[in-house]
């Protein structure tokens, strides 16, 4: 059991010491037998895919219906919440949450935790530009919802 704790705490120290913090674990840890695991917020596998996404100037935006909220096409996103789902890791609406709060003029605290993990691990995301979360795009966002309600 010693062994097992200090392998899962050494890759722990690993990952915090490249760059992710402890919030970037979830709160707890899971005892699977002899086996010590900490969980990441977001898998790596999901959050790859927002490393690897690159920005279009021309990138295509269009509302997600189930959410009614604006996505990109060059983001990513629907890659990361598929290998979100696939690791049974239920956090991946809160980068868009938090983003959508922030078009409102409400910032969510709920999702705040992981839009600022996306901000630190994936900082050249392309959903993280300003001009993505500004304000000024609400009036666009509720014409959009109204042509589809």
């Amino acid at each position: 059991m010693i062994e097992a704790t200090h392998h899962v705490l050494g890759a722990w120290w690993v990952a915090l010491r490249a760059g992710a913090s402890g919030s970037d674990y979830l709160n707890k840890v899971r005892l699977s037998g002899a086996e010590l695991m900490a969980e990441p917020y977001f898998p790596e596998e999901a959050l790859a895919a927002l490393r690897e996404a690159r920005f279009d100037p021309a990138a295509v935006r269009s509302l997600e219906l189930l959410s009614g909220m604006f996505l990109w096409h060059d983001e990513g996103y629907l890659e990361f919440v598929a290998h979100c789902r696939a690791k049974g890791c239920l956090a991946y609406w809160e980068p868009l949450l938090y983003r959508d709060s922030l078009i409102r003029g409400m910032p969510d605290e709920k999702s705040r935790r992981g839009w600022e993990l996306v901000q630190r691990l994936c900082p050249n995301w392309p959903g993280l530009r300003p001009e993505r979360r500004s304000e000024s795009l609400l009036l666009e966002l509720e014409q959009a919802l109204a042509e589809e309600l």
